[in-house]
């Protein structure tokens, strides 16, 4: 977040953007419980 003297974002914008964090970390909760906990490393 900026600064408390700088301009804050409004409401909507922060709500979404907590929606979408709390999408992503479901999301990564269930990957990790499909592999048992187990980061692995992916080679590209």
């Amino acid at each position: 977040m900026p600064p408390e003297d700088e301009q804050q974002p409004d409401s909507a914008l922060k709500a979404d953007f907590l929606e979408d964090l709390a999408n992503v970390m479901v999301t990564a909760r269930r990957s990790l419980a499909d592999q048992r906990g187990v980061i692995k490393e992916l080679i590209t």
